[in-house]
Order: structure tokens, then sequence, then C-alpha cells
């Protein structure tokens, strides 16, 4: 169901709900920072051929970060930056093969580093890539994060900044300029189908090592992972994804009533005080099953469809986050909900799926699955498990944590009866309820009797007594 009146749409999750940073540089701010610390390489091979691609400055001083395909059986290489000094790239320091990435030694001093990102960027955000398409050098284009992809235990960025060969080894870097990616490949069949390498890959690389000469370098024929490739889960396997992704939905939901609440305040401009950081973890929640679901195929015709199903469901609603974090950005600007604002939640409202609808029959047949049945019915997912107490308590808890109350609706049973939301359900006469719907039970079963409730409140355990009504308000 729908739960949104006018500012019940704000509820919905957002990756940035804060003015862009005051840090952001502008597209030939961000080009003169890159460019004293990008190369172009110029790789001869040991087979007589020569190869163009780009490296960056970063880690220590005299190293430069590249991908491992660029400088992979190298008799020589020379790196040319856009000054015109030429330097020669004596050997290599570290690789990592399978994920496509390598530290080479510069004889070069006293250009900047660029920084190296720690954390993955959030898919949307905006991104630029310096390098050599074709032979173009030092050329910059922009696009977005598009998603982030994962195969054979490798994560991959995947962009739409324009980028041909040439570019690969090149860094792919945010707003502020930190690299957050080294750009590895393109998929030529594709418009704008391009993939980085996690810039936290060369962390990993060791910058302490003797460099080896290339005569020296010893390489394995280990071919980079390919995106495009998905994989084929086992029915047990997929199960679980499934009963994850039906979890994860439902923990939005109450995600989103949480952050509903906030923003109602003060007469609706609670916005105004970002969002709680709860938040940010489901969105990247939300991300990490979209992307395992993509991943994850199945032969089975009832498996297939409930996983398209979720997939459809769960990008609709990364769809509505885009749209409600330009329309919280814009009311900011405009410190109201109108004009431009007000558009943009609504069409951030039409995007939102029916969270509390059955997942098709399909879905519903996997209940038969002993390893889907061995997650849903704990939590009472989508209906799955049966709520047979006839009236509406007016609480909503988290499904990963069923005891911790993420919203109470003013004037109804659960409010009258004490609760809030941040509570964590401790019992109810000399009964410990294991779920809300244990609580309704306990509930449902002693009206007009005088009862002690314990909860936790802000960290303390609070006790109060309280009679259950008689009346209780039907579903």
């Amino acid at each position: 169901m729908k739960i949104w009146g006018f500012f019940a749409a704000v509820l919905l999750l957002a990756n940035w709900l804060l003015p862009a940073s005051a840090d952001d540089l502008k597209p030939e701010q961000l080009y003169k920072k890159l460019l004293p610390s990008v190369m172009t390489l110029t790789v001869h091979k040991m087979d007589g051929t020569s190869a163009t691609g780009t490296g960056f400055l970063s880690v220590k001083e005299g190293l430069a970060v590249t991908a491992w395909h660029v400088v992979k059986n190298t008799r020589s290489a020379t790196a040319k930056f856009s000054d015109g000094e030429e330097f020669e790239v004596s050997g290599l320091v570290d690789k990592d093969e399978k994920r496509d990435v390598a530290l080479v030694r510069v004889k070069e001093f006293g250009r900047p580093l660029l920084p190296l990102a720690t954390v993955a960027p959030e898919v949307g955000v905006k991104a630029y890539a310096v390098g050599a398409p074709e032979g173009l050098e030092f050329s910059l284009s922009d696009g977005l994060i598009s998603q982030i992809q994962k195969d054979g235990g490798v994560t991959l960025y995947q962009f739409s900044c324009p980028a041909s060969p040439g570019n690969s080894g090149g860094p792919l870097v945010d707003t502020e300029g930190r690299v957050i990616g080294i750009v590895s490949r393109q998929l030529r069949d594709g418009q704008n189908l391009n993939f980085a390498m996690p810039a936290a890959y060369a962390l990993a690389l060791d910058a302490t090592l003797p460099t080896q000469p290339w005569e020296a370098v010893k390489t394995e024929d280990v071919k980079p992972p390919e995106p495009t490739r998905p994989l084929v889960a086992d029915n047990s396997a997929l199960d679980q994804r499934l009963a994850d992704s039906l979890i994860t939905l439902s923990d939005t939901l109450s995600g989103l009533q949480v952050v509903d609440n906030i923003f109602r305040k003060d007469g609706g401009s609670g916005y105004t005080a970002g969002v709680p950081a709860f938040v940010f973890a489901l969105q990247h929640a939300l991300t990490s099953e979209l992307i395992d679901l993509r991943l994850a195929h199945s032969s089975d015709p009832a498996r297939e469809s409930a996983r398209m199903g979720l997939i459809g469901r769960i990008g609709a609603a990364s769809d509505s986050l885009d749209l409600l974090v330009q329309a919280v950005r814009a009311a900011q600007e405009e410190s109201g909900w109108y004009g431009a604002p007000n558009d943009l939640l609504a069409q951030s409202v039409a995007r939102l799926p029916d969270f509390n609808t059955p997942y098709s029959a399909e879905m519903r047949t996997l209940v038969l699955s002993s390893t889907f049945r061995a997650v849903l019915p704990k939590v009472g997912v989508c209906g799955l498990r049966e709520d047979t107490t006839g009236f509406r308590l007016g609480a909503v808890a988290w499904v990963r944590s069923p005891l911790d109350l993420a919203m109470v609706v003013k004037d109804q049973p659960a409010d009258k009866l004490g609760f809030r939301a941040g509570d964590t359900l401790l019992s109810v006469g000399d009964q410990e309820p294991k779920s809300l719907l244990d609580l309704k039970t306990m509930i449902k079963a002693n009206p007009g009797v005088r009862l002690k409730i314990a909860v936790l409140r802000d960290g303390k355990r609070k006790e109060w007594k309280t009679s259950i009504p008689r009346d209780l308000t039907p579903r």
C-alpha cells in the first residue's frame, strides 16, 4: 500500500539529503587539479607490439597506479605528462592480476599524488575520467557511477563516462578529486558501458617492495572477470537470496516510516535536520540486494519469476530515491516544498513500489522451500506468518530487529499503551515478546487487565503499568 501523504513522500530513503559539499570542484577546476598527476603510458611489449594506456601518481613518491593489463609483458615503458615532460617507467613494484591493478616505478619526483578513496561510491554520484582514449591524451569526460557489480569475488564500478582503449589505467574520480576507481575495461558492444576497479585495490598493493625490472617480471595468463556474465545459483542459495531481499524491503518500509515521523516535525520542515544514520545503511542494503539479485539466475521458472519481480521492486525503490534526493536538495535551496521540489516529490511517490502486496503467486510457492521458510516465517514478511489477532496495533518494528519499534502511530493502541518509537520491547506482564505479533497476541489475551510493561528507552530500562483496552481498532 502507499503510505504517503504530502510530507510522507519524504520518507523515502536517500543517499545525499544534504546540499552538495562545499569542496565540490567545477569540471575545469577538477581538471587543473588532476592534470599534473596523470600520465600517458607508452608501453612496448615483449612481442614487439606497442600499446597506449594511462596512469596516475599516487600512494608514494615515485610510484604510479595503472591497470595491470596495460603493463603486462612490458619490455620498456615511458610516462608522458601534460607539460610534455617524459620519464622512464623502470619496472613493476607490485600487481594484482585478478583485480587488474598495478604499481609501477616512475623516475620522477615532486608532482602531487592523487588521494585514493577507501569506501565505495554511491550509485548515481557524479564521476570524471581522465585518460588517452584512442591516443587522445589527457582527455576529460564525465558521467555517473551507474552500478556496482560483483563477479568472481571482484568488485567492479560500472560508470557512464565515455571511455575508450587508452583510458585503461587512468583515474576515475569524484567531484572533490579523490580517485574512486582505476579504469579497467569497456564493453565494445554497449554504449558507455565501462568498468573500473575500486581504488582500494591499489591500496592493498605493497608499495615497499623493491622494483622489478620489466625483464624479471613473471606473469600469469589470468583473464579478468567479465562483468556481464551472470551467476547461476542453486535453489537453496537463491531461496536465501530472495528471503533476504524481502526482509530488506520490509525493513526499508519500517525505516521510511521513521523518517516520515522525523520530517513531519515543525510543520513539515523537519527535513532540514538531515537523515539519521540508519537510512544510509538501508540504502546500502538495497543496493547490495539489487546487485546480488541481478547476478543470481535460476533454471527454475518460479524462482526466476520471483527474482525478476523483486529486481523490479528494488529497482523502482532506487529510482524513487534518486528523485527524492533531487527533491530534498531543491527544497533546501528553496526553503520549502513548492514548485520544483513538490514536482520531484510527486515523481518520487509515483515510482515507489507497493511493498505490501503478495510478491506474485510464484513467490508464495517458495514457502515450500525449507531455506525460504527458515527465514521468512520467523519475521512475518508479506503475510507469510499469519496474524489472527484481528486488530491494528499502530506500531512498526524492524524486520531484522523485531523487538525494536521503528514507528508508533499517534492515538493508536500502541501509543495509548505508552509505547514510543525507538523503544525496545522487554516484557508485558510476566512474558517476554519475541516480535510485534507476540505483543499483539499478549494484548489480545488480556482485555481490561492492568499489566506492567517494560522497555529499553534511550539506553535505560523504563517500566509502567497500564490497562489493556477492551475495544481494539479493527484491522
